[in-house]
């Protein structure tokens, strides 16, 4: 069957398309009547097809009385007028003093450093407190009679620090321009100790969770007015987002809000012992507490002077002491604050979770990158290898891809093998280009979020074009999930994507080939026993 085939528009097609466009561009369409308000967005020069609104609070700012808290719903009032031009903030977090290739060669995925040094331990200058906002893209000729389908992405980063909207990999404006059939949107949620402060008088530990679902009552609740279908929202995570969105599948199961889910480099089985909390001593915020001052054996008197404390004091300890206790050869007790399991958000056993089949069973993408861990090697205690270096050495590739396994190849593999004991629609997918623009560093290869700015669109805003196979890689991943989008169940079939039930998988971009049909027990054999793990089959 053929992937891909490419069509030309007759020109009467070609006209009765453009017309709208050049229509809505006149009158610019920027004035949204939401429920929740009207919203002025605008157009960037980059992308003349496209309205975006950035900025949209979907809650109120989780500040003074509201730190640490839930979040709480703004005032919906559609006759508010909303300036949506500007960002807010990207949630708080912290720039690490431990040099690794993100904050060294890859910050494209970071929020604006504004000129501050990349590795201060400190609180990056372009995050706060304030920044519980989403950012939508749109066609300009969209109206809420369109009925596109939408997107939601959730951007990783291990729940301690997180890019924005305002990053230059997560904005998919091109790749709304190119295909005028979407809409796509992009959040923010609260991270590390702002998002999941494990204090001890806190009825609601995982508020960046909170905050996400929030996030998605909100596009559920106005996205139609941007063109959107509510009927039709795929809810697409990375990395940390990527367990983020998997954990909704388990949590929310009678009213998911999406049709389909995308668990991208990462899933609920992704080493939960390590990326979750069980103590409910609430330790960690007591020690940071104690730091200020604020430590007492009263919960409640402890968060209260807590919420006194400015966000960058809080940050920059958090941050300072992290790379201090991280730092080979500086022996200090760790902190960390993760998700909570409460087996209400977060469970303990997600195999038993499967076996109850106690998740919402909609359809669902899994897909990893062939070479995660190469830019992840301080997260295994091993230093960044040189900018020069073009390829790891046998000894290290082996540990780069036994992490790989571990932590994503072998949990998205499992997942699957669930699913399909519930008969589940799930597709999988295994990103393996290696183009310049996005891998500067040539022992990087398809690392860990590479494909990102292929499924967005957005490596063509950063380190110069790339050859012809790159865009028709990105075309064919963006629009096998438009695909995927629009009918989660069979659309990416009649492209000839077939499920995993059937033993395959799709490829992309490895080989000088844009996507290939590969057998996924040739892939992930090192996760069952039946041979060396293979990312380019």
């Amino acid at each position: 069957m053929m992937l891909w085939k490419v069509q030309a528009a007759s020109l009467a097609t070609l006209v009765s398309f453009l017309l709208p466009i050049a229509e809505c561009r006149n009158t610019l369409n920027l004035r949204v009547t939401a429920p929740s308000g009207t919203y002025i967005g605008s157009i960037n020069g980059t992308v003349p097809n496209v309205r975006q609104f950035v900025g949209v609070r979907y809650a109120q700012p989780p500040i003074n009385d509201l730190r640490w808290m839930p979040p709480v719903k703004p005032t919906a009032d559609s006759q508010s007028i909303i300036p949506a031009t500007d960002p807010t903030v990207a949630c708080s977090q912290y720039g690490t003093r431990s040099p690794n290739a993100f904050n060294q060669n890859l910050y494209q995925n970071q929020p604006p450093w504004l000129g501050q040094s990349h590795t201060p331990g400190t609180m990056v200058w372009s995050s706060g407190e304030d920044c519980l906002s989403l950012a939508v893209w749109t066609p300009v000729h969209a109206t809420n009679q369109s009925k596109l389908p939408v997107v939601v992405f959730v951007p990783g980063g291990g729940f301690v620090n997180s890019g924005s909207y305002s990053s230059s990999w997560y904005r998919p404006h091109r790749w709304v321009e190119r295909s005028q059939d979407l809409v796509a949107v992009v959040i923010n949620y609260r991270l590390d100790i702002m998002g999941f402060p494990n204090a001890r008088m806190l009825d609601e530990q995982n508020l960046g969770l909170l905050d996400q679902r929030m996030a998605l009552e909100w596009v559920r609740d106005n996205i139609e007015a941007f063109g959107g279908d509510p009927e039709r929202i795929t809810f697409w995570g990375e990395s940390a987002g990527s367990v983020s969105v998997d954990y909704h599948n388990f949590a929310f199961p009678d009213d998911p809000i999406v049709t389909g889910f995308f668990m991208d480099s990462g899933s609920a089985l992704t080493s939960p012992e390590s990326s979750t909390v069980r103590d409910g001593s609430g330790a960690n915020f007591s020690f940071v507490a104690d730091h200020f001052g604020c430590g007492s054996s009263a919960p409640a008197e402890e968060v209260a002077c807590m919420r006194n404390i400015p966000v960058y004091d809080l940050i920059t300890f958090v941050g300072q002491y992290t790379d201090n206790s991280t730092v080979p050869g500086v022996q200090l007790p760790p902190i960390s604050f993760l998700p909570f399991t409460d087996d209400r958000v977060v469970f303990s056993n997600y195999t038993e979770r499967y076996a109850l089949g106690a998740y919402s069973q909609r359809p669902a993408i899994y897909s990893t990158c062939a070479n995660e861990f190469a830019a992840l090697t301080s997260v295994l205690g091993l230093p960044s290898p040189p900018a020069t270096l073009s390829r790891l050495s046998p000894g290290m590739q082996a540990i780069i891809n036994n992490a790989t396994l571990d932590f994503f190849l072998c949990p998205a593999a499992q997942s699957t093998i669930f699913r399909q004991q519930d008969n589940a629609v799930t597709y999988r997918f295994l990103y393996g280009g290696n183009f310049t623009n996005i891998s500067p560093l040539p022992y990087l290869g398809p690392y860990h979020a590479s494909d990102l700015p292929m499924l967005h669109g957005s490596f063509q805003d950063f380190n110069g074009p790339g050859p012809s196979l790159q865009y028709e890689t990105s075309a064919i991943m963006q629009d096998l999930l438009l695909s995927f989008m629009k009918d989660p169940s069979r659309g990416v079939q009649r492209l000839g994507w077939p499920e995993a039930s059937s033993g395959r998988m799709l490829l992309f971009g490895a080989d000088g080939q844009a996507v290939q049909n590969v057998s996924i027990d040739r892939v992930e054999g090192a996760c069952t026993g039946s041979g060396p793990y293979n990312p380019y089959p």
